[in-house]
Order: structure tokens, then sequence, then C-alpha cells
């Protein structure tokens, strides 16, 4: 291991090919990761916390705050409030990219953006009436873990859900969830 942010605590970090990202204390941390230079960035004035939840979409950086979802596609020298379609006032609990889609789960549904993050369409059909935590996709297949009804499956881009709680037990809170090859992991 090599140290290469010495500040305090990162909650949430992600990266593509070219970025990384992190959370630090109210701020956006980004790299280009091939030095120790970090840029650190406020998605909002008033933002006070980062919610562990930070995704990158080509060179779209996506925040989830305290205060909303946040856009830069600037490296964070502007940010945009992006909450249509979302229910105002939710936390972002989860975000996934998958080629051109954007995946969020707040309250009890994940969402979907095709266009960059403009608009959400809820896509909760077959989800049960409780929060939406860790999602993860794998081609057309989506796993979003629940609160207290364990993992949900779609198989048709979130067109549908059903629960995937073979040898679970449910009630059964789903903190986190990883895809590797052709298994799913799920963090209770």
């Amino acid at each position: 291991w090599l140290q290469v942010y010495n500040s305090g605590t990162v909650e949430s970090i992600t990266a593509n090919d070219s970025l990384i990202v992190a959370d630090h204390l109210g701020a956006v941390l980004i790299s280009n990761g091939n030095d120790n230079i970090w840029n650190e960035v406020y998605p909002c004035p008033l933002c006070y916390d980062i919610y562990p939840t930070l995704a990158i979409c080509g060179t779209s950086i996506f925040a989830a705050t305290l205060e909303g979802l946040f856009l830069t596609t600037d490296y964070g020298l502007h940010w945009d409030s992006i909450y249509i379609g979302l229910p105002q006032y939710s936390y972002v609990n989860s975000m996934v990219v998958s080629g051109t889609s954007i995946y969020a789960s707040a309250d009890k549904a994940v969402y979907l953006s095709t266009d960059n993050g403009i608009s959400w369409t809820a896509l909760n059909n077959g989800l049960p009436n409780t929060s939406v935590g860790p999602i993860a996709v794998y081609g057309l297949n989506i796993f979003a873990g629940t609160w207290d009804s364990g993992v949900y499956f779609s198989s048709n881009n979130g067109s549908n859900w059903v629960p995937a709680n073979n040898g679970l037990p449910v009630p059964t809170y789903i903190v986190s969830l990883a895809i590797s090859g052709t298994n799913i992991f799920a963090g209770t």
C-alpha cells in the first residue's frame, strides 16, 4: 500500500480509466491518478457533507450530498443540481454507472438516467415498500439491496423486480453489493 492522501478520512472512492474521485469532509477530491495531486472542490457552497455516494460517467462526476445530487462536467469548477425525477429532499444511497446508463437508489426505488443525470425515471415495479440501498449492475441485470427485505433482482434493466433471497435470512439489511464474474456478494 502507498498512501496518496494524508488529510483525514475518506468515506467513498470511485474511479474510471482516467480519474479517481473521493469524498472528504464535505469536499470532493479529484485526481488523474498519475501523481499525488488531489484537487479539493465543493459541489455547493452550503454542502457540509458528501453522502458517501460518488459516480463517474465519462468526464461527468456525480456527488450526492445532504443537500442534493450534483453533477460537474468540468472537474469540479462548476456544479449543477440534478434532481429532476428524483424525490425532492431524499438521500441518494447508491449510484452505479453501466455504459451510458446511470442508476441511483433513493427512498423506495431505483432510478435510471440515460441523459447524464438530466432526468431520472423510477424503476420500482416489484420492489418492496422499503428503502433501497446498494445497487450492482452486470449487463442488463441489476441487483438492489433493501434495508429490511434482502436483495431484489431485475433481468430487464429495472423494468421488473423479483426477490433474490435464497439462502439469506429475511428480514436482512443489505449494506453493500458487489459482482465478480457470475457471483454476487451481499454485505449485511
